[in-house]
C-alpha cells in the first residue's frame, strides 16, 4: 500500500504555491461549442447521473459569453481512479480542465489543498467568476472519509460566499457541484441547485461530465 504522507510532485507543487499565495493559473482555450437546453435531475447516464438540476443554471452556464470566466475548483488529491497522463508534473485534473475548455474557451483552474480550506486567493477567483465547478473526487490513499469531509467544506464555502455577497451578481453565480465519489450520501448537497456525480474519474466521466454540462441533449 502506498505511503499516505507521500506527497506526488505535482501535490507539493500547488501547496507551495498556494502557501506563496500565488495566483498565477492557466486558462485553457479551445473553440465554444453550443450548448443545448436543461434537463432534469435524474437524469442517468451509462457513467454518472444528474443528482439535483437548476434550470436557471442550466441556462446560465449555456449562454455564459465567451469573455466570462468559468471557474474550476479540483482538489489536491490523487484520485481513486488516476488518469495516466505519461507525467507526473501534470495536476491529475488538468485533462478535466481541457475537456471543459472544448466547451467554453476561459477556463481557470483553481487547485485547493483540502487541509487547507478556502484561503483568500479561492474568494479572490470566485468574485471574478461567471461560473463555478467545484469538484470532490474520492482520493486514492490516505483518509478518504476526512478528505472528503475537507473537500465538503470547501464546496460549502464557495456557496456560503456567494450566498451572503451583497452583490447580486455575485449571488447569481452559477455553481456546480461536480462529484467523483462512490457514495451518492459523502456530501450534504442542500447548498447546491446544480450536482452532478460519477462513481470514478476517467476520460471517459470527465467527456460524459462536460457534456451534461453544456449540451445536455446531445447523444
Amino acid at each position: 500500500m502506498k505511503d499516505p504522507r507521500i506527497a506526488h510532485t505535482w501535490c507539493e507543487t500547488f501547496v507551495l504555491r498556494l502557501s506563496l499565495q500565488d495566483d498565477n493559473v492557466t486558462a485553457l482555450s479551445t473553440n465554444p461549442t453550443t450548448p443545448s437546453h436543461s434537463q432534469l435531475a435524474g437524469t442517468i447516464s451509462c457513467l454518472g447521473e444528474v443528482i439535483r438540476s437548476s434550470s436557471r443554471m442550466q441556462l446560465q452556464i449555456q449562454s455564459l459569453s465567451p469573455a466570462e470566466t468559468v471557474v474550476l475548483f479540483t482538489p489536491v488529491v490523487l484520485p481513486a481512479s488516476t488518469l495516466k497522463t505519461g507525467n507526473d508534473m501534470m495536476d491529475p485534473f488538468e485533462p478535466l480542465g481541457r475537456i471543459l475548455g472544448q466547451c467554453h474557451k476561459r477556463i481557470r483552474h483553481v487547485p485547493y489543498v483540502p487541509s487547507i480550506g478556502f484561503t483568500d486567493i479561492h474568494s479572490g477567483f470566485v468574485k471574478q467568476a461567471g461560473a463555478i465547478f467545484a469538484v470532490i473526487c474520492q482520493p486514492a490513499t490516505g483518509h478518504v472519509d476526512t478528505s472528503l469531509s475537507e473537500q465538503a467544506k470547501f464546496a460549502e464555502s464557495v456557496a456560503t460566499l456567494l450566498d451572503s455577497s451583497s452583490d447580486p451578481d455575485d449571488k447569481n453565480t452559477p455553481l456546480f457541484l461536480l462529484q467523483f465519489v462512490a457514495n451518492e450520501n459523502c456530501v450534504n448537497l442542500s447548498s447546491y441547485e446544480h450536482v452532478l456525480r460519477f462513481d470514478v474519474y476517467n476520460v471517459e466521466t470527465a467527456k460524459e461530465m462536460a457534456r451534461l454540462i453544456f449540451n445536455p441533449m446531445a447523444p
